[in-house]
């Protein structure tokens, strides 16, 4: 079994994982994506993508990386990388932080978006998001 595999197994069988935390989930799916590397192009995009279903699956939102918190996110990324033990939940904590930075941001403009006047392209994202709250039509 190529290294790859292994950890492509690893992360299908932590995906399914309930009883995890799903930031911590989503910052070891990513790092091991990035770590490998396994892809010319698009390994970060894909590792976002995969991170997000531990997110989604305890229905948070998906990853957004957004320009304000890119560098950070890329910092503590690399510092992960860099950490002499990789293990250590110290090397994790800052990512953890920008990814629940992420998701936090995410809720707050799903919370303005709930609190401007309803029209069916509000509905369309709140349906998506399945909230159960109920807008209101203006």
């Amino acid at each position: 079994m190529f290294l790859g595999e292994y950890y492509a197994a690893l992360n299908m069988e932590l995906i399914n994982r309930t009883d995890l935390d799903p930031f911590a989930l989503s910052t070891w799916i990513q790092h091991v994506v990035i770590t490998i590397h396994p892809f010319e192009d698009g390994n970060g995009r894909l590792s976002r993508i995969l991170g997000s279903i531990p997110l989604t699956r305890a229905r948070l939102p998906p990853l957004a990386i957004t320009s304000s918190i890119r560098l950070a996110y890329l910092e503590a990324l690399n510092a992960i990388r860099a950490a002499p033990n990789r293990a250590a939940p110290e090397a994790y904590h800052e990512f953890i932080s920008c990814l629940f930075g992420s998701s936090q941001a995410a809720i707050e403009a799903l919370l303005f978006i709930r609190n401007q006047p309803a029209n069916a392209h509000i509905r369309s994202l709140y349906s998506q998001f399945k909230f159960e709250a109920e807008l209101e039509t203006t």
